[in-house]
């Protein structure tokens, strides 16, 4: 994950930003990857319209996947799912919680 202060909440990372923030999250897959390197990097917002994701990409010799979030609606919490799919065609998800704050107080 990013270094970037965050607490568990239900067991999901969860971190906070501002409407107005656009940021870089990285999710690591090394421990499940077993020597495979990631070949599709995928990354979905749970409101795709309100919560945007951006410049989706497998980084850190393709064993880790990063990508931009950007805007939210203040109040409102996102789940935020990240798909490592490798060579032999397996799939992990890996889920992080944003929580959309009006200001950083």
């Amino acid at each position: 994950m990013s270094n970037k202060s965050y607490y568990i909440e239900d067991g999901i990372p969860t971190w906070t930003k501002t409407p107005g923030e656009a940021m870089d999250w990285t999710v690591g897959f090394t421990q499940w990857l077993d020597g495979q390197l990631i070949v599709t990097p995928t990354v979905v917002s749970s409101a795709p319209d309100e919560l945007i994701v951006s410049g989706v990409q497998a980084i850190a010799g393709s064993t880790a996947i990063k990508a931009t979030l950007a805007g939210g609606v203040a109040g409102s919490t996102y789940l935020v799912h990240y798909t490592a799919t490798v060579s032999a065609a397996m799939i992990r998800i890996a889920t992080i919680r944003i929580k959309v704050v009006s200001d950083r107080a």
